[in-house]
């Protein structure tokens, strides 16, 4: 699951299993639900190998 920006996950974070943020240049607002999607999918891959 992706979390909004403001809220996170709202009432569906007590289900997850685990909870991770993205941590961003200061120059960055914030990033969208799909590249914020890609970049977890990404890491996950990554880590795996």
């Amino acid at each position: 699951m992706v979390g909004h920006e403001r809220h996170g996950l709202g009432r569906w974070e007590p289900v997850c299993s685990t909870i991770a943020g993205i941590p961003m240049a200061p120059a960055a607002e914030s990033l969208n639900a799909a590249v914020a999607g890609g970049i977890a999918l990404y890491e996950a891959f990554k880590n795996r190998a």
